[in-house]
């Protein structure tokens, strides 16, 4: 069984909802998230360590099961070691996608789609499918934190539908970009900002704003 199937089985096992998981993994993983995982049957995914932790078992239990799919890891003299499987291979087509500021994501919104990305500052490769129209920011400032550190880059795409608990890039009536956790309920649509201890955490989303596009990938250069 893949991840997904998985994750699904010992979720259920263990009688939690989606948004119980999210919410014993610290909301690292959101409830969108684990549905996106689980409704995909998704091989692997970023988040595998944190659910792995909030449902109490290894790696390997969530990727593989029982074990018996595991691929045992052996040396040249063909003895098994006892090194954790952590890594998996991947099929995804991964693409480069142009990283651009903070003030021109304000003004990608405002204009829908930007034909030319010579503003872009560097081009980086987004590891899931997404559109032509995505494009990837660098996380500023610890309102998103922990699940985002400052210095990380994020990849948005406009073609996305957001949806209760995605992480939303918001242009308000003054031009500027902001990101934050989308929270769509009877009373209205509200803005998250994941750090508990970030002042003003939630904010009514203005009617004057445009949710620009959904955040879907995430990661920080090694080198």
């Amino acid at each position: 069984m893949a991840l997904g199937e998985n994750l699904k089985l010992i979720r259920e096992r263990l009688g939690l909802s989606q948004q119980q998981l999210s919410d014993k993994t610290g909301n690292i993983v959101s409830q969108g998230a684990i549905s996106a995982i689980e409704k995909r049957n998704s091989k692997t995914s970023e988040f595998v360590g944190a659910l792995a932790k909030a449902l109490n078992v290894s790696v390997q239990t969530l990727m593989y099961g029982d074990g018996s799919d595991e691929p045992a890891s052996i040396d040249r003299n063909g003895a098994v070691d006892s090194f954790d499987v952590n890594v998996v291979e991947s099929s995804v087509l991964i693409k480069k996608c142009p990283i651009i500021s903070w003030v021109r994501a304000g003004e990608l919104c405002d204009v829908g789609h930007i034909e030319d990305f010579e503003c872009a500052e560097e081009w980086l490769i987004c590891g899931v499918p997404h559109s032509s129209r995505t494009f990837g920011l660098k996380v500023i400032g610890d309102s998103m934190s922990p699940e985002y550190q400052e210095g990380w880059y994020i990849f948005i795409d406009p073609e996305v539908q957001a949806q209760h608990n995605d992480d939303v890039i918001v242009r308000d009536q003054y031009g500027k970009a902001t990101f934050k956790r989308l929270q769509i309920t009877p009373e209205g649509s509200y803005l998250l900002a994941l750090n508990p201890d970030y002042p003003n955490r939630i904010l009514k989303v203005p009617d004057t704003s445009t949710i620009c596009g959904v955040v879907i990938y995430s990661g920080r250069k090694r080198r």
